[in-house]
């Protein structure tokens, strides 16, 4: 069954409706290859780790979500608008993850920096040193494993193409290879890779995607 609601984009999000959102992001990443080398195999970093992903992105213009119905929660994408970026706070709890990783495994800890580096140099070079900024970066987009293939992530995609080609801005995602396949699907193209190394784990390419509207 397709969804029969529509994008909502919400915020202030009552401790039910967080959970869920937790809940779908922790399932949909949980054997992802990027987070599960990323804590250097250990998983029960990922959920703390996305839920602090939620709070940021929610902060940043809200979290957009889709449900097979509207009083549901299926479906998450964080997305960071054109002005705003990922900007860790305490907050959120993004620091006390990462400080538990630079105590369990500071070998990984250290590796983020360089591999993020690495991709930032990829993107600048191609569109300048704003453009993270000045697009819609989609930091992670997950469906509820039981509800997947019936179309709820591309509708997600969609809701922001929608808006880009209305205002004319960008789309940039960064992430393993293996999931490209989804993006090009909804007319993203790959524009750059590197090749990531976990020092704990197994090597994988690291894409960055793009849409670029067609000028009007």
């Amino acid at each position: 069954m397709a969804a029969k609601s529509s994008v909502r984009v919400i915020k202030g999000l009552s401790d039910p409706t967080r959970e869920r959102v937790v809940d779908v992001l922790a399932a949909a990443y949980e054997n992802e290859i990027v987070l599960v080398n990323a804590f250097a195999g250990d998983r029960t970093f990922i959920r703390p780790f996305v839920a602090a992903c939620a709070k940021l992105s929610e902060a940043a213009g809200g979290l957009h979500v889709l449900g097979l119905t509207d009083d549901r929660v299926d479906a998450v994408a964080l997305w960071f608008p054109p002005g705003r970026e990922l900007e860790p706070t305490q907050e959120s709890g993004w620091f006390d993850v990462l400080d538990k990783l630079a105590r369990d495994a500071p070998d990984v800890h250290a590796w983020w920096e360089p591999l993020l580096k690495s991709q930032n140099e990829v993107v600048d070079k191609l569109y300048g040193s704003q453009a993270e900024k000045d697009s819609w970066f989609l930091w992670c987009i997950a469906v509820d494993p039981s509800l997947q293939r019936r179309g709820l992530g591309s509708q997600l995609m969609q809701h922001v193409i929608t808006e880009a080609n209305n205002t004319q801005t960008m789309i940039l995602v960064e992430g393993a290879k293996q999931g490209s396949g989804f993006y090009e699907k909804n007319g993203l193209v790959q524009v750059g890779q590197v090749i990531a190394q976990s020092p704990r784990g197994s090597s994988w390419e690291q894409v960055i995607m793009a849409y670029v509207p067609e000028k009007a």
